[in-house]
């Protein structure tokens, strides 16, 4: 599992899943835990989203890399 609660102010989100994809960091049974504000907007459209829930201000989703199987 990776979490991933940057600085919400640098607004990295993005990038950080982007380089976890690309550079062989995690595998098909690999679980992300992403925060981020709820003023910014992720593109998930590469990852499955297990869950999503909104609290105050922030935002949490629990991801799959985008067709790794569905068993924990």
């Amino acid at each position: 599992m990776v979490f991933l609660d940057p600085p919400f102010e640098q607004n990295i989100e993005q990038e950080l899943l982007h380089w976890l994809l690309t550079n062989n960091i995690i595998h098909a049974s690999s679980f992300i835990y992403l925060e981020h504000s709820c003023q910014t907007t992720v593109d998930l459209s590469n990852w499955t989203v297990w869950r999503s829930r909104k609290y105050g201000k922030v935002i949490f989703h629990l991801l799959k890399p985008l067709g790794s199987p569905n068993q924990i």
